[in-house]
């Protein structure tokens, strides 16, 4: 068998240098993969959030029974393929809407230590974003009822802790007032929030305070 002179050493030179843009080969791919993800989540990012607004000024309007599927990718101008890559029904893009804002919502409360922070806690958080808790409350009117009855578990559990309150007579109560009032902040927020949360807060507080006295121990 004859052999060329030097061929084995240079192929063991070429080794490291195959090893090497082996490597840079593959450091492009991911690079390349990296940015295609990156792309997808901006893209997915930009088709949810165009989703969501078209159906949050839909439902000013009208109540979320009475978005279609077609008028909502209509007015989000997608079509229904993509709308169902993300949701199968408008319904599901209120709930993530809702679940995200009492997601925040809830964040916001576990910072809170007495019953009166709570709900300044909830008046700041529904004006800072008074239009789209204006919109979601048009198309869900319980989306105020699931908020104050987040607050009114958070309360009750402050009173309770300070044994301030008769626990079985303070729980049917927070159930009464949370029906008035979602009434009262639902009044705020058609109102376009004029009143300043702080004022908000107090008018609820003073509510909740002299209906308080009844089931104090």
């Amino acid at each position: 068998m004859r052999v060329t002179p030097g061929s084995g050493m240079t192929h063991r030179m070429h080794e490291p240098m195959k090893i090497a843009m082996d490597m840079e080969a593959k450091r492009q791919l991911f690079t390349r993969r990296s940015i295609l993800v990156k792309n997808d989540d901006k893209r997915v990012r930009r088709t949810k959030k165009a989703i969501r607004e078209a159906l949050l000024k839909l439902i000013q309007d009208k109540p979320i029974s009475r978005v279609s599927t077609s008028e909502l990718c209509r007015e989000a101008d997608i079509n229904r393929n993509t709308f169902y890559a993300h949701y199968s029904t408008p319904e599901d893009v209120l709930s993530e809407i809702e679940d995200e804002f009492l997601g925040d919502l809830s964040t916001l409360l576990e910072d809170t230590y007495e019953a009166g922070e709570v709900t300044l806690a909830m008046c700041r958080a529904i004006d800072s974003k008074r239009e789209h808790w204006h919109a979601i409350w048009k198309g869900d009117p319980h989306l105020i009822e699931r908020a104050i009855d987040m607050c009114c578990e958070m309360a009750l559990s402050r009173w309770g802790m300070d044994g301030s309150v008769n626990m079985g007579d303070g729980a049917l109560f927070l159930r009464f007032i949370t029906r008035g009032a979602s009434g009262v902040v639902g009044g705020w927020l058609e109102d376009g929030c004029r009143m300043p949360p702080e004022q908000m807060s107090a008018l609820i507080d003073r509510f909740v305070r002299d209906g308080q006295r009844t089931i104090s121990i």
